[in-house]
């Protein structure tokens, strides 16, 4: 007994066990419950962080592909036009020297001959060129189709984050109910 002018509240004063057994039953059963509810949510929790963690690598390597792919992207193009210059040149020598005079007929029919072996040569760049076009094209299609891919799957991230931070605040909200606090507190756990 106390001897202060206090006393306890009624809850906290002891009964016969016989009294509160239901009760007891009643909260170890809860309380058991809402600890298997606690490491579920713990174990989804963790499998989803490591899912988040797969789709972001995966991401930067896709992000890395794409990247690369841009680049070759780049690097073509600028061969192409290098390569078309260098032709849009060839073509206007090859004018030039269609306009010599008529007294130097010889020298023409030679460079003639030297332009057809140059024409012959710029149709098989020509074509080349063509190809390489065909290829540019492809790639650039290729890397739009990663940068969808991008898209899709940092979406679908965004959407596994935002999962994994409702469960963590189910999470919380578990650790934090009343049932919780009560089984903490009767050292059921």
């Amino acid at each position: 007994m106390h001897d202060e002018a206090w006393s306890l509240p009624i809850a906290a004063r002891r009964q016969l066990a016989t009294a509160n057994r239901e009760v007891q039953t009643e909260f170890a059963t809860r309380y058991q419950a809402l600890r298997e509810r606690e490491r579920t949510l713990e174990s989804d929790l963790e499998r989803y962080r490591d899912w988040v963690a797969s789709i972001k690598e995966e991401l930067a390597r896709a992000e890395a592909s794409v990247r690369f792919a841009q680049e070759e992207n780049r690097r073509v193009s600028a061969e192409l036009a290098e390569r078309t210059e260098w032709a849009r040149d060839l073509e206007s020598k090859l004018a030039g020297e269609l306009n010599q005079n008529a007294a130097l007929r010889e020298e023409i029919e030679k460079r003639t001959a030297w332009a057809r072996g140059l024409e012959a040569e710029l149709e098989e760049k020509t074509n080349w060129a063509g190809s390489l076009d065909a290829e540019l094209q492809s790639r650039t299609d290729w890397a739009r189709g990663l940068e969808r891919q991008l898209v899709e799957r940092t979406e679908w991230a965004l959407q596994l984050e935002r999962q994994a931070k409702s469960l963590d605040e189910e999470f919380r909200k578990a650790r934090g109910s009343l049932w919780n606090r009560i089984g903490r507190l009767l050292r059921f756990h």
